[in-house]
Protein backbone atom coordinates (compact mmCIF):
# COMPACT_ATOMS: atom_id res chain seq x y z
CA UNK A 1 0.00 0.00 0.00
CA UNK A 2 1.13 3.40 -0.72
CA UNK A 3 1.78 6.03 2.08
CA UNK A 4 -1.48 7.86 2.02
CA UNK A 5 -3.72 4.73 2.73
CA UNK A 6 -4.63 4.56 -1.00
CA UNK A 7 -5.60 0.50 -2.17
CA UNK A 8 -2.83 -0.10 -4.84
CA UNK A 9 -4.33 -3.85 -5.57
CA UNK A 10 -6.49 -3.88 -8.99
CA UNK A 11 -10.23 -4.54 -8.25
CA UNK A 12 -11.94 -7.06 -10.27
CA UNK A 13 -14.89 -5.79 -12.05
CA UNK A 14 -16.99 -8.84 -10.43
CA UNK A 15 -16.38 -7.12 -7.08
CA UNK A 16 -17.60 -3.64 -7.87
CA UNK A 17 -20.66 -5.16 -9.88
CA UNK A 18 -22.00 -7.31 -6.29
CA UNK A 19 -20.80 -4.30 -4.12
CA UNK A 20 -23.54 -1.80 -5.91
CA UNK A 21 -25.92 -5.44 -6.22
CA UNK A 22 -25.31 -5.66 -2.37
CA UNK A 23 -26.20 -1.96 -1.90
CA UNK A 24 -29.30 -2.38 -3.70
CA UNK A 25 -30.32 -5.26 -2.09
CA UNK A 26 -29.37 -3.46 1.56
CA UNK A 27 -31.48 -0.31 0.07
CA UNK A 28 -34.94 -2.66 -0.47
CA UNK A 29 -34.28 -3.08 3.05
CA UNK A 30 -34.33 -0.05 4.36
CA UNK A 31 -37.40 0.26 2.17
CA UNK A 32 -38.83 -3.09 4.24
CA UNK A 33 -37.62 -1.26 7.77
CA UNK A 34 -39.57 2.03 6.50
CA UNK A 35 -42.44 -0.27 5.50
CA UNK A 36 -42.84 -2.29 8.57
CA UNK A 37 -42.27 0.84 10.89
CA UNK A 38 -45.22 3.02 8.79
CA UNK A 39 -46.93 0.34 8.21
CA UNK A 40 -50.81 -0.12 9.91
CA UNK A 41 -51.30 -3.89 10.84
CA UNK A 42 -54.89 -3.34 11.07
CA UNK A 43 -55.56 -5.27 7.44
CA UNK A 44 -53.24 -8.17 8.15
CA UNK A 45 -54.46 -11.50 9.47
CA UNK A 46 -55.47 -11.64 12.93
CA UNK A 47 -52.01 -13.55 14.34
CA UNK A 48 -49.97 -11.25 12.32
CA UNK A 49 -52.05 -8.06 13.66
CA UNK A 50 -50.67 -9.23 16.85
CA UNK A 51 -47.17 -10.60 16.07
CA UNK A 52 -46.24 -6.96 14.59
CA UNK A 53 -48.30 -4.86 17.49
CA UNK A 54 -46.12 -7.16 19.90
CA UNK A 55 -42.52 -6.46 18.56
CA UNK A 56 -40.42 -5.04 21.72
CA UNK A 57 -37.69 -1.96 20.63
CA UNK A 58 -35.16 -4.30 21.67
CA UNK A 59 -36.25 -6.08 17.74
CA UNK A 60 -37.53 -3.30 15.73
CA UNK A 61 -33.76 -1.59 17.27
CA UNK A 62 -32.16 -5.19 15.79
CA UNK A 63 -33.68 -4.81 12.74
CA UNK A 64 -32.60 -1.13 12.04
CA UNK A 65 -28.77 -1.83 12.99
CA UNK A 66 -29.30 -4.85 10.11
CA UNK A 67 -30.18 -2.50 7.31
CA UNK A 68 -28.64 0.77 8.48
CA UNK A 69 -24.81 -1.16 8.75
CA UNK A 70 -25.63 -3.59 6.07
CA UNK A 71 -26.34 -0.47 4.05
CA UNK A 72 -23.14 1.45 5.49
CA UNK A 73 -21.00 -1.78 4.68
CA UNK A 74 -21.93 -1.97 0.88
CA UNK A 75 -20.92 1.55 0.67
CA UNK A 76 -17.89 0.87 2.50
CA UNK A 77 -17.30 -1.43 -0.41
CA UNK A 78 -17.70 0.69 -3.25
CA UNK A 79 -15.48 3.31 -1.52
CA UNK A 80 -12.81 0.22 -0.62
CA UNK A 81 -12.43 0.87 3.08
CA UNK A 82 -11.77 -1.29 5.66
CA UNK A 83 -14.68 -0.53 7.86
CA UNK A 84 -16.85 -2.04 5.90
CA UNK A 85 -15.83 -5.64 7.82
CA UNK A 86 -16.84 -4.03 10.76
CA UNK A 87 -20.58 -2.74 9.47
CA UNK A 88 -21.06 -6.26 8.42
CA UNK A 89 -20.45 -7.40 11.69
CA UNK A 90 -22.99 -5.04 13.10
CA UNK A 91 -25.09 -5.77 10.06
CA UNK A 92 -25.29 -9.63 11.07
CA UNK A 93 -25.68 -9.22 14.96
CA UNK A 94 -28.72 -6.86 14.20
CA UNK A 95 -29.87 -8.99 11.82
CA UNK A 96 -29.65 -12.34 14.74
CA UNK A 97 -31.23 -10.20 17.29
CA UNK A 98 -34.21 -9.40 14.94
CA UNK A 99 -34.21 -13.57 14.00
CA UNK A 100 -34.09 -14.03 18.07
CA UNK A 101 -37.58 -12.46 18.42
CA UNK A 102 -39.40 -13.39 15.54
CA UNK A 103 -38.77 -17.43 15.56
CA UNK A 104 -37.78 -17.94 19.10
CA UNK A 105 -39.79 -15.43 21.09
CA UNK A 106 -42.39 -14.59 18.87
CA UNK A 107 -42.69 -18.19 16.89
CA UNK A 108 -42.66 -16.19 13.39
CA UNK A 109 -42.92 -20.28 12.21
CA UNK A 110 -46.29 -20.32 13.55
CA UNK A 111 -47.98 -17.30 12.50
CA UNK A 112 -46.02 -16.81 8.82
CA UNK A 113 -45.91 -20.93 8.06
CA UNK A 114 -42.66 -22.19 6.53
CA UNK A 115 -42.82 -19.95 3.71
CA UNK A 116 -41.77 -17.09 6.26
CA UNK A 117 -38.48 -18.55 6.54
CA UNK A 118 -37.50 -18.14 2.99
CA UNK A 119 -36.50 -13.96 3.61
CA UNK A 120 -34.66 -14.82 6.93
CA UNK A 121 -32.55 -17.47 5.90
CA UNK A 122 -31.86 -15.21 2.34
CA UNK A 123 -31.48 -12.41 4.54
CA UNK A 124 -28.95 -14.16 6.66
CA UNK A 125 -27.28 -16.26 3.89
CA UNK A 126 -26.58 -12.65 1.87
CA UNK A 127 -25.35 -11.20 5.34
CA UNK A 128 -23.26 -13.99 5.68
CA UNK A 129 -22.03 -13.67 2.23
CA UNK A 130 -21.05 -9.70 2.18
CA UNK A 131 -19.23 -10.30 5.64
CA UNK A 132 -17.31 -13.37 4.35
CA UNK A 133 -16.93 -10.90 0.87
CA UNK A 134 -15.59 -7.94 3.46
CA UNK A 135 -12.99 -9.91 4.55
CA UNK A 136 -11.36 -11.31 1.69
CA UNK A 137 -11.62 -8.07 0.03
CA UNK A 138 -9.42 -7.49 3.03
CA UNK A 139 -7.23 -9.70 2.80
CA UNK A 140 -6.73 -9.75 -1.14
CA UNK A 141 -5.72 -5.83 -0.17
CA UNK A 142 -8.92 -4.54 -2.13
CA UNK A 143 -9.62 -1.96 1.09
CA UNK A 144 -7.58 0.52 2.29
CA UNK A 145 -7.57 1.44 6.29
Amino acid sequence: MSENNEVDAVVPRWFIVASWIALAWNVLGLMAFAAQMAADPQGLPVEQQAYYANIPLWATLGFAAAVIAGTGGCVGLIVRRRWATILFVVSLLGLLVQLTHGFLIADGLEVFGAVGLIMPLLTTVVAVALLWLARQAGTRGWLAG
